[in-house]
Parts: structure tokens; C-alpha cells; sequence
């Protein structure tokens, strides 16, 4: 909440909602990987940290 509040202060909440959604898409791509491997599903939040 802080670092969005500061990108609007600064006008570079654009900069930010970009970061984010990089992120959301890397993470969503790795949990989509390891769902459809051979992976202990025990251990999956382990290996999206």
C-alpha cells in the first residue's frame, strides 16, 4: 500500500501497475508448470516463494 501510494505521488503508478503485472503473470506461469509436472503438490508453496 505504501509503494502505490508513493507512485502516485511521483506519477508513476503506470511504471508500477507494469511491475505488478509482470510479476502476477511470472508467478501464474510457474504455478501453471508445476501443476502440470510430476511435482509433490505438497511442496508446490515452497516452490512459488
Amino acid at each position: 500500500a505504501v509503494t502505490t501510494n508513493r507512485a502516485e505521488q511521483r506519477a508513476s503508478s503506470q511504471n508500477l501497475l507494469t511491475k505488478l503485472q509482470y510479476g502476477v503473470t511470472q508467478f501464474l506461469l510457474e504455478a501453471r508448470y508445476i501443476m502440470k509436472s510430476d511435482v509433490d503438490l505438497y511442496n508446490v508453496s515452497n516452490r512459488l516463494v
